[in-house]
């Protein structure tokens, strides 16, 4: 008679591989969604940490080109206003009795816009008052080039309350205010010049520069130039996608030029 020995696993054994592929599935699986959070947490920050790079360098670009001396706070530091400059140069004679400003050649200014001019604008309690006598003139209506010189016709007979030192003018635009609200930081520019500064957004020209920040974490400091530094201007806020606990806390502090 023929013997026939049978080979094959055993119960146990089936069970020990069972267990072991089971054990080596759920590491496996640990793992890939692991690297997956990792990776989604990853690209959370890095939205999050662009999108406050895009705010801040936003806000950076525009008060650079602040007129000196005209940056304000409001009573909670939430606001900022200041006046942006368009061109500047120096100047060969103010206006007199014929409502002219003569300013040297190459000035910058685009005729295409409507600007006033500054003068040695030093004192920011006045610097948003227009009138007959102020650092600020009225609307600029012509310019024209003779000799080499620009000359500049104002829109009314004025006077500047001071003459510049170094003869510097600047021509500027309608003053700018940030303001962070609730969750937003909001910017607006077409309200005009007020003693006093604002913080409502009613007119067509105000804009949402962020959304998505923690409700009071917004805050602005300035601190003035004096004679031996430039004028130093600092942001801060925190920022929170919804539904995410990541938060990133931004603070950026922008240099403002000190030429008067």
């Amino acid at each position: 008679m023929r013997t026939y020995k049978h080979a094959g696993f055993t119960l146990i054994e089936l069970v020990i591989v069972i267990v072991i592929g089971s054990i080596l599935a759920i590491g496996s699986v640990a793992f890939i969604s692991r690297s997956t959070a990792g990776f989604i947490d990853t690209g959370q920050r890095q939205q999050l940490a662009a999108t406050a790079w895009i705010i801040s360098q936003k806000f950076a670009r525009d008060i650079r080109a602040a007129l000196p001396n005209s940056v304000r706070l409001n009573a909670d530091n939430s606001c900022i206003e200041f006046i942006p400059t368009v061109a500047a140069s120096e100047y060969v004679q103010l206006p007199l009795a014929n409502n002219q400003l003569s300013a040297v050649q190459n000035s910058q200014f685009n005729a295409s816009h409507i600007h006033r001019a500054v003068v040695y604008p030093i004192n920011t309690a006045t610097l948003y008052t227009l009138g007959i006598n102020a650092q600020i003139s009225p609307l600029i209506n012509s310019v024209s080039t003779i000799s080499g010189i620009d000359t500049f016709t104002l829109a009314s007979n004025f006077s500047f309350t001071d003459t510049s030192p170094s003869q510097r003018v600047f021509f500027i635009e309608q003053p700018v205010i940030y303001c962070f609200t609730a969750t937003f930081l909001q910017r607006d520019f077409s309200y005009g010049f007020d003693n006093a500064i604002g913080d409502s957004f009613s007119s067509a020209s105000s804009e949402t520069i962020a959304s998505q920040l923690i409700n009071g974490s917004g805050s602005f400091r300035y601190n003035n130039a004096s004679l031996t530094r430039n004028a130093v201007v600092n942001m801060s806020f925190d920022l929170q996608f919804a539904g995410d606990d990541e938060i990133h806390a931004i603070n950026h502090e922008v240099q403002i030029r000190n030429v008067p």
